[in-house]
């Protein structure tokens, strides 16, 4: 079985361009999987400021890890995340994250 990473990287070598329609929460997700898109991705602005946080890591990092795992899980197609600056300011706080 091919994974979510393959099926991902062979979009981007593919001959024909693909749209990576962006997500903020897991029906809009699963609205695209619905629409046969091949894979979304995260806008980390949304994810942030759709329950009511600011973006620029507004958003604790637990809460905000929770809403992309939620988004995630709930499609078969590969997700890929914006994750702004790796949600540390410093090099530990974003290995941490990992």
């Amino acid at each position: 079985m091919i994974s979510k990473f393959e099926t991902f990287k062979k979009l981007h070598t593919a001959a024909d361009l693909f749209i990576l329609p962006n997500a903020w929460r897991p029906k809009s997700t699963m609205l695209m999987e619905q629409c046969n898109y091949p894979a979304a991705g995260t806008s980390s602005a949304a994810v942030v400021t759709s329950p009511g946080y600011s973006d620029g890591e507004g958003m604790p990092f637990e809460d905000y890890f929770f809403i992309i795992r939620r988004i995630a899980a709930s499609v078969e197609i590969p997700v890929t995340i914006d994750m702004e600056m790796g949600c540390g300011k410093i090099d530990a706080a974003v290995y941490d994250n990992l």
